[in-house]
């Protein structure tokens, strides 16, 4: 079902030349602005602090060096850390995505272990065109991280925010895509269980990748929630997840189903204001019937939208093999 990813391709390879000459820079001991290339004059901000650029005007983050890696550049944080762009020192003119603990939870233990069996998670995916590559993982100068392939694109919600929302055939691709990626992590005995539009990049190519596997538990685990803490987007987690019950491929289809609603309209199914009563709507009757939010979407898309996101698990597609094939088949008819 997932053969039409051998036509993906690779994306663009950007400013290698910039990334040489920056790397050098560093180390030499001098910084240059990652935006404009000019030197940036000493007396230096402590690291991961930022600062403007005199030629340009532009903020600049000080670099942090963890091992073989120079973090360069802000790319998102969230509850399990921040996320840099970093140069590798072993690589010239290579960049990677470097995860590190925020500085107020670099020496907790909950989050230390949660950031370390990321990395177990991370060293043991297969190679995929939707997913990052592993490239290291551990403790050094002071820090644990997980250095992963960088992948070039634009995360979803930005995309959102800017665009308003995509067409009927966009969004089928991105969900394909998705589904790919999360196909290749049940391969592996993992159910990534982080679906939200800030952990999905859509490449310049057009193609989507699946980031953050913060979440990320073995089928195992999955179906054993005793004792788990809730966790996960409230507009996006499963009804399963919010009454402590197990999950499976078939909760990865419900968030699915939240996403593409929120790609195709531009907003959330749910809208409380309070983050209790959004994850009490995804359990409790609905005001306004699934079906009535939906009619916007044309009878096909609405139909298979409504299998996505039905309550009951048994009530959705048996596997995301399924999935694809129904959302495939409504490409040749996409509105756009």
């Amino acid at each position: 079902m997932f053969s039409f990813l051998r036509n993906l391709g690779q994306p663009a390879n950007p400013a290698r030349d910039a990334r040489l000459r920056q790397l050098q820079a560093l180390n030499d001991g001098d910084i240059l602005c990652s935006h404009c290339g000019s030197r940036l004059p000493p007396p230096h901000p402590a690291p991961l602090e930022m600062r403007d650029c005199l030629a340009c005007g532009k903020l600049n983050l000080s670099p942090l060096r963890i091992g073989r890696f120079w973090l360069a550049e802000p790319l998102g944080s969230g509850g399990m850390g921040s996320v840099y762009l970093a140069l590798d020192r072993q690589r010239p003119g290579t960049a990677c995505a470097v995860k590190i603990l925020s500085r107020g939870d670099k020496l907790k233990l909950r989050r230390v272990q949660t950031l370390c069996k990321e990395i177990l998670v991370a060293r043991v995916l297969p190679p995929h065109p939707c997913l990052p590559g592993f490239v290291e993982g551990g403790y050094a100068d002071g820090e644990y991280y997980l250095a992963m392939e960088w992948i070039p694109g634009e995360r979803l919600d930005e995309l959102l925010e800017t665009r308003g929302h995509l067409s009927e055939t966009q969004t089928l691709l991105v969900a394909l895509h998705l589904l790919a990626a999360e196909q290749a992590m049940l391969d592996a005995g993992f159910l990534y269980r982080d679906l939200k539009p800030e952990n999905i990049l859509v490449r310049p190519g057009g193609y989507t990748a699946l980031v953050d596997f913060g979440l990320v538990l073995t089928l195992e685990h999955a179906a054993n929630p005793a004792g788990r803490r809730l966790a996960g987007s409230p507009y996006f987690i499963p009804p399963e997840r919010v009454m402590g019950q197990p999950e499976d491929p078939r909760s990865e289809l419900y968030s699915l189903g939240q996403v593409m609603y929120y790609a195709l309209t531009g907003q959330t199914l749910y809208d409380a204001a309070e983050i209790e009563e959004l994850v009490v709507r995804h359990v409790a009757r609905l005001r306004v019937p699934l079906s009535q939010k939906l009619q916007q979407l044309r009878p096909e898309l609405a139909a298979v939208l409504q299998h996505l996101m039905a309550q009951q698990p048994d009530q959705r597609y048996p596997d995301l093999a399924t999935a694809a094939a129904a959302l495939f088949a409504l490409l040749p008819t996409a509105a756009d």
